[in-house]
């Protein structure tokens, strides 16, 4: 009985540190859905400064033509991500506007000419600086994106294990109530109890392996109490069959009788 207990206590114990993993795996996956959430908030903030930026640009026209060429690169087609712009470089913005610019200058005004290609009340600096900026937004919305989807994926391996383990838990301890006699199934039990003490040390540090050797043993033993089950049922089935052949039915005793 007390080989029983301790190791009820001991599946208890795993349970309620499978429990206590998942709560924090829990916990960490909401912190991350929040720091997404405001990270795209912020990139869509940086977008929509950007394209004001570039809407009030001189150089408007060779940045759409950047835009669509960016749009139908083969590397942007493979991404789809249809909300990047980090691909395009200072350099070649300043030289569409550059570009721009000078063609405008053959028919504008002397004024127009003085004018720099640039975004206006930005400096190049500035506008090189944002880029940057947006890219490296960008590739954190792109990390934090993979963590929530591995964490997803973690917590509902870890629920599904979890939920297949107190079945098994269950079963296992319903069945360990009935008491099976004999000393087959006493050596069992201490031949579990024994493994269960060498699988579960103070301080194991790989706590998902011994856990699966826990589920194992669990396993093997209710297969075990299973079959043993059926035994007693078939023994049962077969002493109540010899019980009736043994009695000597009513009507057979007169004829007894007489024969004497």
């Amino acid at each position: 009985m007390d080989t029983v207990n301790r190791l009820k206590q001991e599946v208890k114990d795993t349970v309620d540190g499978q429990r206590i993993l998942e709560k924090k795996g829990s916990a960490a996956l909401k912190d991350l859905k929040r720091q997404l959430h405001l990270e795209r908030k912020r990139a869509d903030k940086l977008q929509e400064r950007l394209q004001e930026i570039l809407t009030n640009s001189k150089s408007r026209t060779g940045i759409e033509d950047l835009v669509l060429a960016d749009i139908s690169s083969p590397s942007r087609t493979q991404t789809g991500d249809s909300s990047s712009i980090s691909s395009f470089s200072y350099r070649e913005i300043m030289k569409e506007g550059s570009v721009a610019g000078s063609n405008k200058s053959t028919t504008g005004s002397p004024q127009s000419q003085s004018q720099p290609p640039r975004p206006a009340d930005l400096s190049d600096e500035e506008i090189s600086e944002l880029f940057q900026r947006l890219a490296e937004v960008q590739q954190e919305k792109w990390l934090l994106e993979e963590k929530v989807k591995h964490l997803e994926v973690s917590s509902a391996s870890m629920a599904e294990d979890l939920c297949r383990k107190s079945a098994v838990i269950e079963t296992y301890v319903m069945d360990s109530r009935i008491d099976v006699s004999g000393a087959h199934g006493q050596v069992d039990r201490s031949s579990l109890s024994s493994v269960l003490r060498d699988l579960v040390k103070p301080g194991d540090e790989n706590l998902r392996e011994m856990n699966k050797k826990l589920q194992n043993m669990l396993e093997e033993q209710l297969t075990k109490n299973m079959h043993l089950q059926k035994d007693l049922e078939v023994l049962s089935q077969e002493i109540v069959r010899l019980s009736k052949e043994c009695v000597p039915s009513p009507d057979a005793e007169p004829g007894l009788d007489d024969a004497v």
